[in-house]
């Protein structure tokens, strides 16, 4: 006798009991099932109660049966886990579980063992069946297959099968044949077909059906396949070379306007895409080179431009050959070629021209620079001219300058300008005769001879107004105003030709010449000072018979000096500096002293220049009233010293 409570704990126990494996059967066991990509796995399950399948803990809708099948193609390569849960009454309990794992199934199919075609398409692949006699294979049955029985390979392919048609009866063995000559020789009929090679050469056979061995009647035909060459390439279509020279062919570039396809794209090709071709074949690529150019048209009016594609703009001038209206020019002239869009331009007749000369202006005599007209020395011009501008006028063909000593005094006509130059130089003329000075001198001397000296200048370069008229050829206009320009002759001008005082040794020069026949046998240099300059001289005396030759060289002999004729005295300015360098030669008696020296001496610094044809006497070892020519600024002066 059971008693109740014992009883209700028994019952408890036999969900335990019959999950646990008492009722309950399971196919596949519970653990990894491995499954191919595209396959189904059936799982199932066997006792009472409810079920519910779960996969990844998730429970399946309507999977409540107790079989489930799990499609793999659903779900992809990976893990799973499937399990199902049973219930008797409401007490669920996790039973069977499984772990899943999908993996990509193989391409390839297994080449079956085949009594028949049958055999080859059921797993996917095809059959290729020949008949074949056989002494050993009965009538029907599987001679050979190619490939063999289990070799993997990709589904469609062909498997060739040779059944057996019976036994065989003065069958001949199919040559290994190079022509149709070694078939027919065998007593069998050859027929031929052909196919492209990138291996065979053409004319070569590449393949023979039936294979070389096979025992045929005699008569049978044996089929070759002979090469006809390389076979084709297809021209692709090509956007440029890169296209056609990946394609194993040569690629061949021109160009060509275009209005329709961009610059740079193709415009056409030969062959044309798709054209079968040999390997390296040429084709032809037409690239765009942009838009087709315009021939400019022989206009009358802008419609005879813009009919063709250009952009006409309209000018007006005046014309003594077209009446108004008329067209003069354009540009680009008719027959130009051009891109569209460019603009031409038409010039239209106004009516005749008219000339309106008008008075040149802002006349200047600029290259005088006048700080001291009552003074020229204290100007700072180095040219003896004075160059005239003004401005342009239009109308002109030529001008006429005009110059006068006084600013309302009688202009004279002095040159004439064409058209379009707007300048003119006043060249001075005339001979200027400078005063002298003694060879022995002191500063009070010297500043006599400088007035003097400006006085000469003065006259020789006084100041000068000038005016200009402008001219075409059927009028002029009046005289413009006047400006006045003088020219000078400055401070580094006058110590040039004065200086060829001091360029000779004498009293004011802290050194004397040499007084004795020995002194110049020996020869000596000199370093010297003045009031204003340092320099060198060389004297060296070779003789012959009774006569010596001496040279002087003057080498960077420096004078700085500038008279202020305010202060009645020597200023050593820097801006004044005249470098001296040349040489004096001559012959001397020895033991008289005397004869004469000859020589050139070239002024530097701050003024260019230079003193030619230099004599100066001898006597008694002292030099003498000396001639030079001086030469400075194009002018060319005697001086005597």
């Amino acid at each position: 006798m059971i008693r109740r409570g014992s009883f209700l704990r028994f019952l408890a126990v036999v969900p335990v009991l019959v999950l646990s494996g008492c009722i309950f059967t399971a196919a596949p066991v519970q653990g990894p099932v491995a499954v191919n990509l595209g396959e189904d796995q059936i799982f199932k399950i066997t006792g009472f109660g409810k079920v519910q399948w779960y996969l990844d803990n998730v429970a399946l809708d309507g999977q409540t049966a107790k079989t489930y099948t799990f499609q793999s193609s659903a779900y992809g390569v990976g893990s799973h886990a499937l399990k199902v849960v049973t219930s008797l009454g409401y007490i669920p309990i996790d039973w069977k579980k499984w772990t899943i794992t999908v993996t990509a199934a193989s391409t390839e199919v297994e080449v079956p063992e085949a009594s028949n075609c049958e055999d080859i398409e059921a797993v996917g692949l095809i059959c290729s069946a020949s008949m074949e006699c056989s002494d050993t294979v009965e009538e029907g049955e599987v001679i050979r297959q190619d490939p063999v029985a289990g070799t993997m390979v990709e589904p469609n392919t062909t498997v060739t099968v040779t059944l057996s048609n019976g036994e065989c009866t003065n069958e001949v063995e199919v040559p290994t044949a190079l022509s149709c000559e070694d078939i027919e020789g065998a007593g069998l009929e050859c027929s031929t077909t052909t196919a492209c090679s990138n291996t065979v050469a053409s004319g070569a056979v590449i393949s023979q059906s039936p294979e070389a061995g096979t025992m045929v009647e005699p008569g049978s035909t044996v089929e070759l396949t002979l090469s006809s060459g390389t076979c084709p390439v297809t021209v692709p279509t090509a956007t440029s070379c890169a296209d056609i020279t990946a394609a194993g062919l040569i690629c061949n570039i021109s160009t060509q306007c275009s209005n329709t396809v961009t610059v740079g794209d193709v415009i056409s090709q030969s062959p044309a895409a798709g054209t079968g071709v040999p390997s390296g074949s040429t084709v032809n690529l037409v690239f765009s080179s942009g838009t087709c150019p315009v021939t400019v048209p022989a206009a009358s009016s802008c419609e005879d431009l813009t009919a063709v594609g250009l952009v006409c703009a309209q000018a007006t001038d005046c014309s003594d050959s077209v009446s108004a209206g008329g067209l003069i020019s354009q540009s680009p002239i008719s027959g130009t070629s051009v891109q569209p869009g460019t603009t031409v331009t038409l010039t239209f007749s106004t009516g005749a021209c008219t000339v309106d000369v008008t008075t040149p202006e802002n006349v200047q005599a600029s290259d005088v620079v006048l700080t001291s007209i009552s003074d020229p020395l204290l100007n700072s011009n180095l040219d003896d001219r004075i160059t005239i501008t003004w401005d342009e006028v239009s109308a002109a063909t030529y001008y006429e300058v005009y110059r006068s000593d006084t600013a309302n005094g009688t202009y004279t006509l002095i040159g004439t300008v064409n058209a379009p130059a707007t300048s003119y130089d006043d060249l001075q003329t005339g001979t200027l005769t400078l005063p002298t000075l003694a060879t022995t001198y002191t500063q009070t001397d010297l500043a006599t001879y400088e007035k003097a000296f400006r006085i000469v200048v003065s006259n020789f370069k006084p100041v000068r107004y000038y005016k200009v008229k402008a001219y075409n050829d059927t009028s002029e206009s009046d005289l413009s105003a006047y400006d006045a320009g003088q020219m000078d002759y400055t401070m580094d001008e006058f110590q040039q030709i004065a200086g060829v005082i001091v360029a000779i040794p004498n009293t004011w020069l802290s050194f004397n010449l040499p007084t004795t026949a020995e002194e110049l046998l020996e020869g000596f240099d000199l370093t010297y000072e003045d009031a204003c300059g340092t320099g060198n001289m060389n004297w060296k005396l070779t003789f012959s018979g009774l006569y010596g030759t001496f040279t002087t060289a003057y080498t960077n002999y420096i004078d700085s000096l500038s008279y202020n004729s305010t202060g009645g005295s020597i200023n050593c300015s820097a801006g004044r500096q005249i470098i001296l360098n040349g040489t004096v030669s001559g012959k001397v008696n020895i033991l008289y002293g005397t004869g004469s020296m000859t020589g050139s001496l070239t002024f530097t610094g701050n003024v260019c220049g230079k003193m030619n044809s230099i004599s100066i006497p001898v006597t008694d070892y002292s030099p003498g009233a000396g001639t030079c020519t001086v030469q400075y600024n194009g002018q060319e002066q005697s001086s005597t010293f």
